[in-house]
């Protein structure tokens, strides 16, 4: 049996990049992520809200009734447009 030119090329490929096939074939392949979509491309649907009452059962801060009815906008692109006098690369920012 012939191979065909898609299998020599995938053969090359596995060859020159030194891939482990059987870590390859762990992982489903497709045309879409299998974690953000389902197999006839619609949307894979979470619920968000889950997340943020974790974080905030897990949360120290207390927040007075009187802050509760004030909002806080932080425009994390303008913070760190200002800090790049300061910080040379964006590490250095992570780590301070």
């Amino acid at each position: 049996m012939l191979d065909t030119p898609s299998k020599v090329q995938t053969r090359r490929r596995i060859e020159e990049n030194d891939l482990d096939l059987q870590k390859v074939i762990e992982y489903p392949l497709g045309p879409i992520a299998w974690a953000l979509a389902t197999p006839d491309g619609m949307p894979i649907k979470t619920n968000k809200a889950v997340l943020m009452h974790r974080l905030e059962e897990q949360s120290a801060l207390y927040i007075s009734a009187k802050e509760q009815q004030h909002i806080h906008v932080i425009d994390g692109n303008a913070l760190s447009h200002a800090l790049a006098d300061l910080l040379m690369t964006s590490g250095e920012l992570a780590k301070n």
